[in-house]
């Protein structure tokens, strides 16, 4: 752990600022700004797979490596990383500032953001609740009154054990899958809907190639000419994947970014092709 830090510190040197904000303040006002929160819809994990498998809805989670990399600390974790870049960090802000169309859901892990500090003692986690004080008091920034939110944890089989992969394969089935994910060739034999695409990206800072990600992207499209409404763009790639999504979606395609979806549901997801 001290290791990551020391290279977050590294990558950027102001980021002290936000440890300091972040155990100075934030950890004094967090529970009181996310019990504010009461107004938004937030949909469970069940009812955020129903909504993007029902109509042709873009999907982009936020999670508690969003939010850091939004005050300007890298995010690691074992030998896998995306560095701070302050240039990517703006077009990040933007796409989750701009972006809260209709056709995209946002996602944040409102199961934790709500909960107090007094109900992570009570549930016997209480160390895990530093992990989401800057997303308590942060996600007030992205929250609309008359928007509906759904689950950052809706692909992850721990968080929610019941994912619908029959929905899923309903949906899928009618597109053309393009998956842009790292070692594409763990999935080669993997074959949704009408046809299945690769983009390979790279294992760690897609930052630094995220445009050439969408280029390639669109010219599958239209090298095969496909028509938006018939194309699906599954998308792993870290806080890349979030931009990714929200500028495909504004060129008329829906986009869902999955997280490590296909390595954590690899099984499930074989059973249903």
């Amino acid at each position: 752990m001290w290791r990551h830090r020391l290279k977050k510190f590294t990558d950027n040197p102001l980021v002290v600022f936000t440890f300091a904000r972040n155990h100075l303040y934030y950890t004094f006002i967090a529970d009181k700004w996310s019990a504010s929160y009461d107004e938004s819809v937030f949909i469970s994990s069940e009812e955020t797979i129903a909504k993007i498998t029902s109509s042709d809805t873009s999907l982009i989670r936020i999670g508690d490596g969003t939010f850091g990399y939004l005050l300007g600390a890298s995010i690691y974790f074992n030998n896998w990383h995306f560095r701070y870049n302050r240039t990517f960090a703006r077009k990040l802000e933007e796409a989750l500032q701009a972006g809260q169309s209709e056709n995209i859901l946002f996602c944040f892990p409102h199961p934790y953001i709500l909960k107090s500090r007094q109900e992570f003692i009570a549930e016997g986690i209480a160390a895990e609740w530093r992990i989401w004080v800057a997303a308590k008091v942060l996600v007030a920034k992205y929250l609309r009154k008359s928007r509906l939110y759904g689950n950052s944890f809706c692909f992850h089989p721990k968080h929610n054990p019941n994912i619908d992969f029959t929905a899923l394969k309903s949906y899928l089935t009618k597109k053309h899958i393009i998956i842009i994910t790292s070692h594409i060739s763990r999935f080669e034999s993997i074959s949704l809907g009408q046809s299945t695409s690769f983009v390979e990206a790279p294992a760690s800072d897609a930052w630094q190639v995220y445009t050439s990600l969408e280029e390639q992207t669109l010219a599958i499209i239209k090298r095969n000419d496909w028509s938006p409404k018939d194309v699906l763009v599954l998308v792993s790639a870290a806080e890349a994947a979030k931009v990714i999504v929200y500028d495909l979606t504004k060129s008329g395609y829906t986009a869902w970014d999955t997280g490590q979806f296909f390595d954590l549901a690899s099984q499930e997801i074989k059973n249903i092709l």
